[in-house]
């Protein structure tokens, strides 16, 4: 005789409390569930565990161009920016809290679906993709240099492909 899984054993495990701002496009094209999907197989495949908070934006080329100038130095559309809340503290711990605010992501629709449509996928499995890689970057991943890069790809071939345990 198996033996019975004790009830919210996967959600014990890993809890996400994630907020969405869509613009107008968004809202239609993108599901929150879809975007929770993809935060949550990126956490698990950097094998994070806990309560976690973050937000994801949708925005516009103007406004993506505008924040990738201001807080990049690049004067251009990107199609994903990364803010995480952390850093490191040293020798002091960060007051205890329910959840831990990784920070926040931004995506740019109109970018996204050009790459989709560059890649020869659909919009939605480019902002999986593109929310995937932001949590990952949230997270402490980087892709700076080949080491980094090899290990963030690993991690985020294993939540795109859903290779994740917990999921």
């Amino acid at each position: 005789m198996k033996a019975a899984t004790p009830p919210n054993t996967k959600s014990s495990a890993l809890r996400l409390r994630l907020a969405v701002q869509h613009n107008g496009a968004s809202r239609a094209a993108v599901p929150e569930r879809r975007v929770r999907r993809a935060a949550r197989r990126a956490l698990l495949a950097a094998r994070r565990r806990g309560r976690f908070a973050l937000s994801v934006a949708f925005v516009g080329d103007r406004a993506m161009r505008r924040l990738n100038a201001r807080f990049a130095g690049n004067d251009y559309v990107t199609d994903v920016l990364s803010f995480p809340a952390l850093e490191a503290t040293g020798p002091f711990a960060a007051a205890p809290s329910a959840d831990t605010h990784l920070g926040d992501i931004v995506v740019a629709l109109p970018q996204a679906a050009r790459q989709a449509r560059a890649a020869g996928h659909d919009l939605l499995r480019e902002v999986e993709l593109l929310v995937t890689h932001g949590v990952l970057h949230l997270v402490g991943y980087d892709h700076g240099n080949e080491k980094d890069r090899r290990a963030m790809d690993a991690a985020q071939d294993r939540a795109l492909n859903g290779r994740t345990k917990g999921d």
